[in-house]
Protein backbone atom coordinates (compact mmCIF):
# COMPACT_ATOMS: atom_id res chain seq x y z
CA UNK A 1 0.00 0.00 0.00
CA UNK A 2 2.54 2.89 0.74
CA UNK A 3 4.90 2.07 -2.62
CA UNK A 4 0.99 2.51 -4.04
CA UNK A 5 1.00 5.76 -2.44
CA UNK A 6 4.58 7.04 -3.04
CA UNK A 7 4.15 5.81 -7.13
CA UNK A 8 0.52 7.54 -6.93
CA UNK A 9 2.10 10.91 -5.87
CA UNK A 10 5.32 10.51 -7.33
CA UNK A 11 2.76 10.47 -10.86
CA UNK A 12 1.41 13.66 -9.16
CA UNK A 13 4.32 16.02 -8.77
CA UNK A 14 5.07 14.84 -12.50
CA UNK A 15 1.98 15.71 -13.78
CA UNK A 16 2.04 19.20 -11.88
CA UNK A 17 4.99 20.18 -12.94
CA UNK A 18 5.11 19.35 -16.51
CA UNK A 19 5.25 22.17 -19.63
CA UNK A 20 3.85 22.87 -22.83
CA UNK A 21 6.09 21.25 -25.28
CA UNK A 22 6.15 22.52 -28.67
CA UNK A 23 2.11 22.57 -29.07
CA UNK A 24 -0.14 25.06 -30.86
CA UNK A 25 -2.86 27.25 -28.44
CA UNK A 26 -6.04 27.97 -30.76
CA UNK A 27 -9.97 29.64 -30.39
CA UNK A 28 -12.49 30.40 -32.32
CA UNK A 29 -12.31 34.17 -32.56
CA UNK A 30 -15.73 34.53 -34.45
CA UNK A 31 -17.91 32.46 -31.64
CA UNK A 32 -19.59 34.64 -28.57
CA UNK A 33 -16.83 34.47 -25.87
CA UNK A 34 -19.72 32.44 -24.09
CA UNK A 35 -19.83 29.92 -27.06
CA UNK A 36 -19.11 26.59 -26.80
CA UNK A 37 -17.02 25.34 -29.76
CA UNK A 38 -16.19 22.47 -31.94
CA UNK A 39 -12.68 22.20 -33.87
CA UNK A 40 -12.02 19.56 -36.24
CA UNK A 41 -9.08 19.04 -38.62
CA UNK A 42 -8.90 16.00 -41.33
CA UNK A 43 -5.25 14.07 -41.15
CA UNK A 44 -4.50 12.09 -44.44
CA UNK A 45 -2.10 9.44 -43.61
CA UNK A 46 -0.64 7.33 -45.60
CA UNK A 47 -0.66 4.34 -43.77
CA UNK A 48 -2.38 3.72 -40.00
CA UNK A 49 1.10 4.09 -37.67
CA UNK A 50 2.08 1.47 -35.32
CA UNK A 51 1.46 4.19 -32.53
CA UNK A 52 0.52 7.63 -32.07
CA UNK A 53 -0.81 10.16 -29.59
CA UNK A 54 -2.64 13.01 -28.95
CA UNK A 55 -2.21 15.52 -26.34
CA UNK A 56 -4.55 18.77 -25.76
CA UNK A 57 -4.43 21.16 -23.06
CA UNK A 58 -6.67 23.79 -22.38
CA UNK A 59 -8.57 26.55 -19.51
CA UNK A 60 -11.96 25.18 -20.06
CA UNK A 61 -13.49 21.98 -21.02
CA UNK A 62 -13.37 19.59 -23.70
CA UNK A 63 -13.98 16.00 -25.34
CA UNK A 64 -12.22 14.26 -28.15
CA UNK A 65 -13.38 11.97 -30.87
CA UNK A 66 -11.16 10.28 -33.75
CA UNK A 67 -13.21 9.11 -36.82
CA UNK A 68 -16.23 9.19 -34.69
CA UNK A 69 -14.91 7.86 -31.58
CA UNK A 70 -15.21 9.10 -28.37
CA UNK A 71 -11.58 8.52 -26.88
CA UNK A 72 -12.13 11.24 -23.93
CA UNK A 73 -14.77 8.58 -22.81
CA UNK A 74 -15.20 10.84 -19.45
CA UNK A 75 -18.15 13.12 -19.37
CA UNK A 76 -16.01 16.19 -19.51
CA UNK A 77 -12.14 15.87 -18.92
CA UNK A 78 -10.49 17.29 -17.43
CA UNK A 79 -11.40 17.06 -13.66
CA UNK A 80 -11.34 20.31 -11.64
CA UNK A 81 -11.04 21.10 -8.26
CA UNK A 82 -13.26 24.02 -7.20
CA UNK A 83 -11.50 27.54 -8.34
CA UNK A 84 -8.92 25.81 -10.31
CA UNK A 85 -8.28 27.87 -13.40
CA UNK A 86 -5.32 26.90 -14.78
CA UNK A 87 -4.33 25.02 -18.23
CA UNK A 88 -4.76 21.08 -17.51
CA UNK A 89 -3.64 19.04 -20.10
CA UNK A 90 -4.15 15.06 -21.37
CA UNK A 91 -2.49 12.03 -23.54
CA UNK A 92 -4.31 9.57 -25.54
CA UNK A 93 -2.79 6.88 -27.20
CA UNK A 94 -5.23 6.76 -29.93
CA UNK A 95 -3.30 4.22 -32.39
CA UNK A 96 -6.71 2.27 -32.56
CA UNK A 97 -8.93 4.45 -33.91
CA UNK A 98 -6.32 5.58 -37.00
CA UNK A 99 -6.61 4.06 -40.38
CA UNK A 100 -4.84 4.78 -43.53
CA UNK A 101 -6.10 7.93 -45.52
CA UNK A 102 -8.18 10.50 -44.13
CA UNK A 103 -9.30 10.71 -40.05
CA UNK A 104 -11.15 13.36 -38.57
CA UNK A 105 -10.00 14.53 -35.04
CA UNK A 106 -12.71 16.66 -33.53
CA UNK A 107 -12.55 18.38 -29.88
CA UNK A 108 -15.33 19.61 -28.67
CA UNK A 109 -14.50 22.80 -26.11
CA UNK A 110 -16.05 24.72 -23.45
CA UNK A 111 -15.11 27.92 -21.62
CA UNK A 112 -15.16 27.31 -18.09
CA UNK A 113 -17.61 30.28 -17.09
CA UNK A 114 -18.74 33.17 -18.99
CA UNK A 115 -16.72 35.74 -17.79
CA UNK A 116 -12.93 33.51 -18.35
CA UNK A 117 -11.60 32.71 -20.99
CA UNK A 118 -13.39 31.94 -24.91
CA UNK A 119 -12.94 28.13 -25.69
CA UNK A 120 -9.65 27.21 -26.66
CA UNK A 121 -7.27 24.67 -26.66
CA UNK A 122 -3.61 23.04 -27.92
CA UNK A 123 -3.38 20.12 -29.78
CA UNK A 124 -0.47 18.31 -30.85
CA UNK A 125 -0.41 14.47 -32.89
CA UNK A 126 2.50 12.45 -32.74
CA UNK A 127 3.16 8.83 -33.94
CA UNK A 128 5.41 6.26 -35.84
CA UNK A 129 5.37 5.00 -39.09
CA UNK A 130 6.23 1.18 -39.73
CA UNK A 131 9.21 1.45 -41.01
CA UNK A 132 10.05 3.29 -37.14
CA UNK A 133 10.15 6.88 -38.65
CA UNK A 134 8.36 9.36 -36.44
CA UNK A 135 6.13 11.96 -37.25
CA UNK A 136 4.58 15.32 -35.31
CA UNK A 137 2.08 17.41 -35.90
CA UNK A 138 1.37 20.77 -33.64
CA UNK A 139 -2.03 22.10 -34.73
CA UNK A 140 -0.74 24.68 -36.30
CA UNK A 141 -2.54 25.27 -39.43
CA UNK A 142 -5.72 23.48 -40.85
CA UNK A 143 -8.05 23.43 -38.40
CA UNK A 144 -11.66 24.76 -38.50
CA UNK A 145 -14.02 25.74 -36.06
CA UNK A 146 -18.13 26.53 -35.81
CA UNK A 147 -20.24 27.75 -32.61
CA UNK A 148 -22.16 24.81 -30.66
CA UNK A 149 -25.69 24.90 -29.55
CA UNK A 150 -24.59 25.36 -26.52
CA UNK A 151 -23.60 28.32 -24.84
CA UNK A 152 -22.96 29.60 -20.96
CA UNK A 153 -25.20 32.65 -19.82
CA UNK A 154 -23.51 34.74 -16.97
CA UNK A 155 -24.90 33.02 -13.48
CA UNK A 156 -23.29 29.99 -15.13
CA UNK A 157 -26.24 28.31 -16.68
CA UNK A 158 -26.60 27.01 -20.21
CA UNK A 159 -28.84 28.25 -23.63
CA UNK A 160 -28.77 24.96 -26.01
CA UNK A 161 -30.47 26.62 -29.21
CA UNK A 162 -32.40 22.93 -31.11
CA UNK A 163 -32.63 25.20 -33.75
CA UNK A 164 -29.29 25.44 -34.55
CA UNK A 165 -28.22 22.24 -36.57
CA UNK A 166 -25.09 20.40 -34.49
CA UNK A 167 -22.29 18.91 -35.75
CA UNK A 168 -22.19 15.04 -35.06
CA UNK A 169 -18.30 14.94 -35.30
CA UNK A 170 -18.24 11.58 -37.21
CA UNK A 171 -19.46 12.31 -40.91
CA UNK A 172 -16.62 12.98 -43.38
CA UNK A 173 -19.12 13.95 -45.98
CA UNK A 174 -20.24 17.38 -43.36
CA UNK A 175 -20.83 20.88 -45.13
CA UNK A 176 -17.83 23.04 -44.20
CA UNK A 177 -19.79 26.25 -45.36
CA UNK A 178 -20.62 26.94 -41.88
CA UNK A 179 -16.74 26.04 -40.82
CA UNK A 180 -14.13 29.12 -40.63
CA UNK A 181 -10.77 28.88 -39.63
CA UNK A 182 -9.79 28.52 -36.14
CA UNK A 183 -7.61 31.46 -34.86
CA UNK A 184 -3.62 30.36 -33.54
CA UNK A 185 -2.89 32.24 -30.12
CA UNK A 186 0.00 32.23 -28.36
CA UNK A 187 0.21 30.47 -24.95
CA UNK A 188 -1.94 31.68 -22.54
CA UNK A 189 0.71 33.59 -19.90
CA UNK A 190 2.38 32.93 -16.62
CA UNK A 191 0.53 29.52 -17.12
CA UNK A 192 2.11 26.06 -16.92
CA UNK A 193 0.19 23.10 -17.77
CA UNK A 194 -0.45 20.05 -15.64
CA UNK A 195 0.02 16.77 -17.84
CA UNK A 196 -2.11 13.89 -17.34
CA UNK A 197 -1.83 10.32 -19.38
CA UNK A 198 -2.61 7.09 -17.58
CA UNK A 199 -3.61 7.73 -13.68
CA UNK A 200 -5.89 10.21 -12.75
CA UNK A 201 -9.45 12.30 -11.78
CA UNK A 202 -12.30 11.76 -14.33
CA UNK A 203 -15.96 12.57 -13.72
CA UNK A 204 -18.77 9.46 -15.48
CA UNK A 205 -21.70 8.98 -15.67
CA UNK A 206 -22.79 6.78 -12.72
CA UNK A 207 -26.74 6.09 -12.57
CA UNK A 208 -29.88 7.29 -13.87
CA UNK A 209 -32.33 8.97 -11.30
CA UNK A 210 -36.01 8.91 -12.17
CA UNK A 211 -38.29 11.74 -10.25
CA UNK A 212 -40.63 10.31 -7.92
CA UNK A 213 -43.17 12.65 -8.11
CA UNK A 214 -43.98 16.11 -9.49
CA UNK A 215 -46.50 19.07 -8.53
CA UNK A 216 -48.16 22.04 -11.04
CA UNK A 217 -48.06 25.07 -9.81
CA UNK A 218 -49.38 27.71 -12.00
CA UNK A 219 -47.66 27.24 -15.39
CA UNK A 220 -44.27 25.41 -13.98
CA UNK A 221 -43.77 21.48 -13.04
CA UNK A 222 -41.72 20.53 -10.66
CA UNK A 223 -40.48 17.13 -10.41
CA UNK A 224 -38.85 15.92 -7.10
CA UNK A 225 -35.98 13.07 -7.50
CA UNK A 226 -36.15 12.63 -3.32
CA UNK A 227 -32.12 12.54 -2.99
CA UNK A 228 -29.62 14.97 -4.26
CA UNK A 229 -27.41 13.87 -6.63
CA UNK A 230 -24.49 15.54 -8.69
CA UNK A 231 -25.03 15.15 -12.54
CA UNK A 232 -27.46 16.99 -14.59
CA UNK A 233 -31.31 16.58 -15.48
CA UNK A 234 -32.32 15.36 -19.65
CA UNK A 235 -35.95 16.40 -20.36
CA UNK A 236 -37.57 14.48 -23.66
CA UNK A 237 -40.39 16.56 -25.31
CA UNK A 238 -42.44 15.60 -27.78
CA UNK A 239 -44.99 18.40 -30.16
CA UNK A 240 -43.10 21.32 -28.97
CA UNK A 241 -43.30 24.43 -31.44
CA UNK A 242 -40.13 25.46 -33.49
CA UNK A 243 -38.48 28.27 -31.68
CA UNK A 244 -40.74 27.66 -28.56
CA UNK A 245 -38.95 28.52 -25.05
CA UNK A 246 -38.73 25.67 -22.30
CA UNK A 247 -36.58 26.51 -18.39
CA UNK A 248 -35.29 24.08 -16.85
CA UNK A 249 -34.07 25.60 -13.01
CA UNK A 250 -33.41 28.84 -15.35
CA UNK A 251 -31.38 26.93 -18.39
CA UNK A 252 -32.88 27.92 -22.03
CA UNK A 253 -33.53 25.62 -24.55
CA UNK A 254 -35.03 27.15 -27.70
CA UNK A 255 -36.78 24.04 -29.08
CA UNK A 256 -36.72 22.27 -32.64
CA UNK A 257 -40.41 20.73 -33.25
CA UNK A 258 -38.81 17.39 -33.65
CA UNK A 259 -41.03 14.48 -33.09
CA UNK A 260 -38.81 13.49 -29.80
CA UNK A 261 -36.42 16.15 -28.48
CA UNK A 262 -34.05 16.06 -25.67
CA UNK A 263 -33.12 18.73 -23.03
CA UNK A 264 -29.72 18.09 -20.91
CA UNK A 265 -26.49 20.49 -20.19
CA UNK A 266 -23.64 19.85 -21.81
CA UNK A 267 -19.89 19.74 -20.07
CA UNK A 268 -21.55 20.72 -17.00
CA UNK A 269 -21.98 19.49 -13.67
CA UNK A 270 -24.99 21.03 -10.94
CA UNK A 271 -26.54 19.71 -7.33
CA UNK A 272 -29.79 18.45 -8.32
CA UNK A 273 -32.66 17.31 -6.70
CA UNK A 274 -35.85 19.24 -7.53
CA UNK A 275 -36.11 20.81 -10.90
CA UNK A 276 -38.47 23.37 -12.07
CA UNK A 277 -39.67 23.28 -15.68
CA UNK A 278 -41.63 26.09 -17.25
CA UNK A 279 -41.67 27.88 -20.15
CA UNK A 280 -43.28 30.79 -22.42
CA UNK A 281 -46.82 30.72 -23.84
CA UNK A 282 -46.40 27.69 -25.93
CA UNK A 283 -45.22 24.98 -23.10
CA UNK A 284 -47.61 22.81 -21.73
CA UNK A 285 -47.08 19.92 -19.58
CA UNK A 286 -48.32 17.37 -21.83
CA UNK A 287 -44.80 18.04 -23.96
CA UNK A 288 -43.05 16.16 -20.98
CA UNK A 289 -42.28 13.07 -22.08
CA UNK A 290 -39.58 11.67 -19.73
CA UNK A 291 -37.38 13.50 -16.91
CA UNK A 292 -33.97 11.54 -15.87
CA UNK A 293 -31.40 12.28 -13.61
CA UNK A 294 -27.69 11.79 -14.68
CA UNK A 295 -26.21 11.07 -12.16
CA UNK A 296 -22.08 11.94 -12.44
CA UNK A 297 -19.32 10.66 -10.11
CA UNK A 298 -15.54 10.86 -9.98
CA UNK A 299 -13.27 8.10 -10.05
CA UNK A 300 -9.64 7.59 -10.69
CA UNK A 301 -8.44 6.49 -14.23
CA UNK A 302 -6.57 3.69 -14.22
CA UNK A 303 -6.05 2.15 -17.89
CA UNK A 304 -1.84 2.24 -18.03
CA UNK A 305 -2.61 0.36 -21.28
CA UNK A 306 -5.46 3.01 -22.72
Amino acid sequence: MRKWMLFATLCYFLAISAQDFGMQWMSASQADKADMVWFRHTYSLHERPTQASISIATTGYFRLYVNGYDVSTAYRLPYREKGDTGSIGHIFDVTRFLQAGDNIIAVYCSPLAYDLDRALFAFRFDGKWVNGQRFSYDGSEGWLCRSASFSLMPDGRQVQNGLSEEYTYSTADESLACWYPATMIPSPQNRSTRWHQSFYQEEVVAEEIRPLYFNVEGDSVFYEFGTGFQGYVRVTLRDAIPGECIYINGSQYICSGQMDEQIFQRLQITNCRQVCISGDTNFRRSQIQKIEGIGIKSRWHEDWNY
